[in-house]
């Protein structure tokens, strides 16, 4: 029964607050979500947020030993990370 607000024709150019841009800010955001530590309890959260923060600290470490920038296209790290999975 939550109003989902208008819909957005042009959803990559809508005014609205901005979604997490990486993994570092999206832990940030569920660290304080209020919702999500109700629904889902703080122990989960807290495990969660470990795991994966200690996944980001190292694809930052992979990311300064390489002296790569963060882009658009996965890199050799999270092809050995992730492809396996899908």
């Amino acid at each position: 029964k939550l109003d989902p607000g208008p819909q957005d024709l042009e959803p990559y150019t809508a005014q609205r607050a901005l979604l997490p841009r990486n993994l570092t800010a999206a832990l940030d955001a569920l660290d304080q979500s209020t919702l999500y530590r109700r629904d889902f309890g703080d122990l989960f959260i807290d495990y969660l947020l470990k795991l994966k923060r200690t996944e980001a600290g190292r694809f930052t470490q992979f990311l300064k030993d390489y002296r790569l920038e963060p882009g658009d296209e996965p890199t050799v790290w999270e092809q050995n990370e992730y492809f396996d999975w899908f």
